[in-house]
Order: structure tokens, then sequence, then C-alpha cells
């Protein structure tokens, strides 16, 4: 390869200018005119220098960013080399342009002195050829220059002035533009309407005339696609318009803030800054301020909503509770609000959770809740009232009630307003079930934590279980705080009973933590208890369906095991079912009527149920029959009441709700014409009338029950026969969407202290109620399940 070549090549320029301008230097050569250049190279015969500077200059134009005017008073060969670039012969005939592409232009006159070469070397220096190729060069001159710079007569008659900036708005392609009177008129191509352009260079009127004119011509630009897919789970899409709402954005990234729990400051970090960014590059960033804004408006849209919704609900159901926040310091009330609404599906929704200044006492907390229910306005609304068995709870029960009787809004004189807390009662049960065995539950919960110390320990009890064929693989270490997880560790240690001793032989530090005999026949009772407790605690707990309707049955199981095991051989076992019974009577010794109404109201039950629980429930014979009566009784009262307001209903649509197509047949008449009043005494002796022999009630309870079944769906079959009991489903629905335990309420404290982490204990009460009322209603909006994080137990595995 030849030697410059591959210098050009290699990008070394300004070397190889130095060793061009010796080379001319040592041949007489010395800065002149471009004249006088031309005449050195026609004289020495030598072209290859001149070869090298066009293919360099045709590098320096072709790189848009270099600044050629500049580069021609740098160095002594810039003049030259730019003469020999503008008179490159062309390849065509005489006079006529070549026409190259941008891409193709740089490697078609970089080969130029290539080809210009090979000739030179088949006419060996012939002077009259030469002359030629200088002539065609001079008159591409012209032509380079017309193509580089505009018209070679604008450059002539207008030296040294500016040249005219192109026109980039996007009007102009639609407008012709005319000089009149020193004044430039734009033409519309549409309407041919003619318009003043202004002085300044402002389009603004000149593209707004041509957006509408677009569009009554049916021209509108071409919107960018939108590629979303059918399924969250599929691969799928469709195509549709897109158009960036950073609006929409901004609200969507609220509901994200509070559905995830996640700080402000989150949106201001680096990596979801970059997401955005390179999901679409029309993202805005947002500070944390505008953050917390927009998840108050939020809360406040999502608020509205509730509120509109609860003035056609009939009665709202409510469970609260207090807690106090261990890095806050402060005391915190929730409340929610349960209820059926028209498309028979259970509704839970947490209403507020605000700060009830000190002290905290029946009555302070009783008008911090009576405060709350009035701001939302569903007073006249509460139907029952669940609390946990606190005795606070008794006061604050006793000053709403005379309150509520006062406004009458209470359903039978109040009978079902206050509800306890069935799971918590049953806490109460299996903690003093649980006291008299404390010892030995502890021991085998620290022999658990020796074997979980130490991976040889569990390598070697693995080892012996294995060994004896003990098909359990793991070991559970309870949260003392909770019982059930308790259960469960006593549960699976009894399969390891006989291993513990013989793993003790191996370990003698693990002597002391080896149970008895007569130990483990006590934690076996305590286990046969909690069995029990356990699966009704599961089944009460529930808050995605209704509950009012299946205690009464566990409740009467829980009694059943209690009175079996009054008469069991063993005497530990016969004292916890003796203090168990004691608290059973506490809270159960009379008729519950939330949980033996919500029984009746299930067809799979009706007044069957009852009649199968009380005697196990109520062992005198006379006291169950009273409680069935009372709950008789009970039951008509409630049916009657919503008759009564059927009723009142009917009149006042009849008096106010007559439509405006119904009025032209209504004659305005204080009284019934005498002869409409003959004709129905007429019909009604022919017995043309047949008058109904059977409540509503009466025929529902007459009714054969249907099959029980796991997967009854009770709400779906009371939609189902709403027209057939229109009445009695009303009733319906505001019994079954009685919660039975405040667990609800509970679960919202596990969020609480997510949320007012160490990190944020200086946030306002006012922000932490938007943030957890928030978040669980943008969770109700899309469909999302609340969060459940609790202690979990610790499982050993010994695989």
């Amino acid at each position: 390869m030849d030697p410059l070549k591959r210098r050009i090549d290699d990008g070394e320029w300004m070397d190889v200018i130095d060793n061009a301008t010796n080379m001319y230097k040592d041949r007489g050569f010395e800065k002149g005119s471009e004249e006088e250049s031309m005449g050195v190279l026609e004289k020495t015969g030598n072209k290859d220098c001149g070869q090298f500077v066009m293919r360099y200059m045709m590098e320096i134009i072709h790189d848009k960013e270099l600044d050629f005017a500049n580069k021609l008073t740098i160095h002594p060969l810039w003049a030259f080399s730019s003469t020999l670039f503008v008179m490159a012969p062309s390849r065509k005939k005489k006079n006529q342009i070549e026409i190259i592409s941008e891409n193709a232009e740089f490697e078609q006159v970089r080969s130029l002195g290539d080809d210009i070469e090979s000739e030179d070397a088949g006419e060996n220096g012939d002077n009259n050829d030469q002359s030629e190729q200088l002539l065609e060069m001079t008159e591409q001159e012209g032509i380079s220059r017309k193509r580089k710079s505009g018209s070679l007569e604008t450059q002539q008659s207008q030296p040294y002035q500016k040249k005219s900036r192109k026109k980039t708005a996007r009007c102009w392609p639609y407008l012709d533009t005319v000089e009149e009177n020193n004044q430039t008129i734009a033409i519309c191509k549409f309407c041919k309407e003619r318009i003043k352009c202004d002085p300044t260079g402002c389009t603004t009127t000149l593209n707004r005339h041509v957006n509408k004119c677009r569009k009554e011509n049916g021209q509108t630009s071409q919107a960018l696609l939108q590629f979303q897919p059918i399924d969250v789970k599929s691969s799928e899409v469709t195509v549709g318009n897109f158009k960036y709402d950073h609006v929409e954005m901004r609200k969507i990234i609220s509901h994200y803030i509070l559905v995830n729990e996640l700080p402000f400051r989150h949106v201001e970090s680096f990596m979801f800054d970059k997401v955005m960014r390179t999901a679409t590059p029309f993202w805005e960033k947002i500070s944390r301020h505008a953050v917390r804004k927009d998840c108050f408006s939020t809360y406040e849209i999502e608020k509205n909503k509730l509120r509109e919704m609860f003035k056609y609900i009939r009665k709202i159901n409510i469970t609260t509770d207090m807690w106090t926040s261990s890095h806050q310091k402060i005391g915190y009330m929730v409340v929610t609000g349960h209820w059926i609404d028209s498309n028979w599906n259970l509704n839970m929704g947490v209403l507020n959770f605000c700060n009830v200044p000190p002290p905290h006492s029946g009555f302070i907390i009783s008008e911090a809740l009576f405060k709350c229910l009035d701001e939302w306005g569903i007073i006249d609304k509460i139907g029952t009232l669940t609390v946990d068995n606190a005795a606070t709870n008794d006061v604050v029960l006793r000053y709403l009630k005379q309150t509520f009787s006062v406004r009458r809004s209470l359903s039978i004189e109040g009978k079902m307003f206050h509800a306890r807390c069935c799971a918590h009662i049953l806490n109460l049960c299996v903690q003093d079930c649980l006291n008299p065995t404390e010892d030995i539950v502890d021991k085998v919960r620290d022999g658990v934590k020796y074997i979980a110390a130490s991976e040889s320990r569990r390598i070697k009890f693995a080892e012996i279980s294995k060994s004896l064929g003990l098909k359990c693989k793991k070991l559970i270490l309870d949260v003392p705080t909770r019982w059930n997880s308790t259960y469960n560790m006593l549960e699976y240690a009894i399969q390891f009973k006989n291993f513990f001793l013989i793993y003790s032989t191996s370990d003698p530090g693990f002597k002391e933590y080896v149970p008895g005999a007569e130990d483990w026949k006590q934690v076996e009772g305590v286990c046969s208890f909690l069995k029990v407790f356990s699966d009704v605690t599961k089944v009460v707990s529930g808050t995605g369906y209704s509950t009012s309707n299946l205690f009464l049955s566990e409740i009467r199981r829980v009694k059943h095991i209690i009175d079996r095991k009054a008469i069991d051989p063993n005497m530990h076992v016969r004292e916890m079912a003796r203090i168990m019974e004691l608290k059973f009577e506490k809270y159960w010794g009379e008729t519950n009527l939330v949980m033996s109404i919500g029984a009746v109201m299930d067809p799979r039950f009706k007044m069957k149920l009852p009649v199968f629980c009380f005697p196990t429930l109520y062992p005198i014979a006379s006291d169950a029959e009273t409680n069935m009566s009372y709950l008789l009784n009970a039951l008509n009262d409630l049916y009657f009441e919503y008759c009564r307001e059927e009723k009142d209903a009917n009149k006042e649509r009849n008096e106010y709700g007559v439509s405006s197509s119904d009025a032209n047949f209504i004659i305005e008449q204080s009284e019934t014409p005498q002869g409409i009043n003959d004709y129905e005494s007429f019909i009604r002796e022919s017995g043309g009338i047949l008058e109904p022999t059977k409540s509503q009630l009466e025929e529902y309870l007459s009714e054969k029950i249907i099959a029980p079944s796991s997967k009854f769906d009770v709400l779906a079959w009371w939609k189902g026969n709403s027209a057939k009991y229109p009445i009695l489903s009303k009733m319906a629905s505001d019994v079954l969407s009685i919660p039975i335990s405040t667990v609800a309420s509970e679960s919202t404290f596990s969020a609480s202290g997510r949320v007012i982490e160490p990190h944020h204990s200086c946030l306002k009460p006012e922000t932490v109620e938007v943030l957890l009322c928030g978040a669980d209603w943008v969770r109700e909006l899309y469909g999302l399940k609340k969060l459940k994080q609790e202690e979990k137990d610790i499982i050993i595995n010994l695989d």
C-alpha cells in the first residue's frame, strides 16, 4: 500500500500535510495565489500530493462539525487544497453536473485521485491532457460552489450577506407567500385566504389557521401508535392511539405510592426516574411535595365517591378499635365500615384512622367515634357496632346507644347494636387454657430454640429422626404473643416427643428441655382444645365472606368440646375445661341475637340450626325454650320494622316520586271517588282479590332448607330470590353484612406499623390517615387484596 494513502486512512492528517508541504518546497513551491499554485502543479506534473489534498479536503467538507473557513487560515496548503477540490475534473462530459448521494459523495471523490493516477500511468504525463483536465477543473469549480453554497448568481449579487434561514414552521408547506407593498402575504392553499405575516417572524396565527383548514379538509397529523397487552399474562398486543397525559400519570403514581405504602421521596430516586424515562420519553420528573399533594387529592376524590355511595346504602355496620404507635406514642382509632351493595357484594372499607387525644376514656372515644360517623353522614344508618371486650368499650357502647336511641335509628330498640368480637373471646378462653401449662409450654419452646441454635444439633437431630423412620421433617418455633402459633409448635413437637429423650442421651445439655411423660399428656390435652379453637377462629375471622350466619354452628362446637373435656379422666384437662366454661358463660350465657338471626337468614339453616344448637348451648330445657321464644319474637319484630319502613317509603314515593309521564294520568282529588270504593267492596266480597295469607318471613321459614354445602354462596342465593322476597331480602342484606370479629380493623394496625416506621415517626396524624385510608380505597378501586404481613412461625427444616 502507498505509505501516503495508508497514513491518510489512519487519519494522521496534519503529519501528511507537513510532508506534502516539504515535498512542494523541495520542488520550488512557495505560498502564493491559487494561480501560482496551479502553475507549480502544471510545471511539475506531479499530482500525488494534489490527489492527497483533494481527498483530505473531501473529508473536511464531509464532516459538518469542522469550521472550514478557519482551517483555510491555519496552514499554507489549505488554500491550495481548496482550489484543487473545487477544480476537480468530472468523469462526466464537460459542463455536465455530476449528481451523487450524500453518503456516496465522500467515497466517490476519494477514489477520484486513484483514477487520475491510473490515467497518468497510461499517458506518460502528456501535457495536453493535463491542460484539458485543468480546464475541466475550472468549469467544475462553479458547479461545486453552487452545490455547496447555493446559487452562484446569488453569491455574486449579495456578497457578505447572511444566508436566509430555512423556514421550519409546520404551516409553510400549506401556504404560498407573495410580496405586496413591502409586506409578506401568506395565501392558504386550502381556502385561499390571504393572511399578513408577522414582521417578527411569529407563526402562531398561521399555524392556527392551517390546523383549522386541515381538519376541515380531513387532513390530520399521524398519531403515535400505542401497543397495549390484551391481558397482563398474555404477550399479545393491541394497537391504538397514544397520547401522553402527565396529569393522568401523576394520578397513577399517587395510587402506586399509596397501595405499596412507599415514602413520598421514592419518586425522587434515581432508579425510579430512570425507569420512567425508559418507559416514555415524555416523562417529567416530579418532587416528593407534588406526590404528597397528589396523594391528598386522591384521598379526597375517593372519599367523596364513598360518601356519595353511602346515600344509597340502607345499613352500615361498624367495627372499631384503638391502637398506640410505638414510635410516635400517639393513640389512633380505626373505624371500618361493612355493607352489602345493590349487587349483593360484601364490601369493607377503612373509613377513618384518626388521632384520639388522651385520656382514652369511654366518653372521649364515643365522642370521637360519633364525630367520624357524622362526618360521613351515616349516623342514622348504623346497624351494629362490633368491638372487643375491653371495659372501656362497654362505656363507649352505652353512650352511643343513648345517643342513637334519641334519634330512633336503632333496630328493635338496639338489641342488635352491640356485638362482641368472637375472635377476642376465643383468645381469652385459650389464654386461660394455656396459663396452667405455661411452664411446660416454655420448656418445649426452649428445647426447640436449643436445637435451632446450632447447625450441628439440627443435623444430629435430623439423623436420629430419619433413622427411626419419622415422616415429619420440621420443627416450628412459635411467636409467643400468638396462641395459634403456639398451637402449631406444640402440635409438631408432640410428634418428636420420643426423639427428645433419645437426643438428650447424646447431648447432655438438652436434658433440661425434655418434658416428662406427664407433661406430654398435658400438652396433648391442650392441643385437643386448641385444635377446635384454631378451626373456629379461622372461620369467624374471615373478611371476604359473610360470617354472622356461620358462627352459631361454630360456637356450638366450642361448647360441645368444653362439655366433653369436663368429664375427661385427666385432672389437668378437667381443670382447663372448668376455666373455659366460666369464660363461655360470661359472654355467651344469654342469647346472641346477631349470630342467631344471622343463621336464620341462611337458607341452609333457617330455624333448624337454632333448634339443633340451643340444647347444647343451654343444657336446661326451660332455658333453651326461653331463648328460642326470645329469638322468634326478635325476628318478627325486626321483620315488621322493615315492613313499616317499606310502607312509609312507598307512601312517600306515591306523594313525591311521580314521574312527569305518569302525572298526566293522576286525577287531582283529595279522596277516592265513591264509585271506585263501591266497586272495590264488590270485588273483595266476591273473592276477586286474594289477600296474602303469609308474610314473606313465614313463607321463607316454611319452605324446605337447601342441602348444606361448604361451597354455597348465601349472598348469591338472596340476590336471585330478592324479587320473591323484596322486604325480607333487605333485612337479610343488613344482617348478613354484620362482622362478628374486629379482625378487619386490627389488620389496619399492621399496615400502620409499616407506615409509621422509625424513619417516618414525624408524620402528622392527618398524613397517616390519608396514607392508610387512601391505600385501602385505591386497593378496592383496582380489586387488590390488602397486604397481610404478620409475624410468621420460624420453621426449622430437618431434611
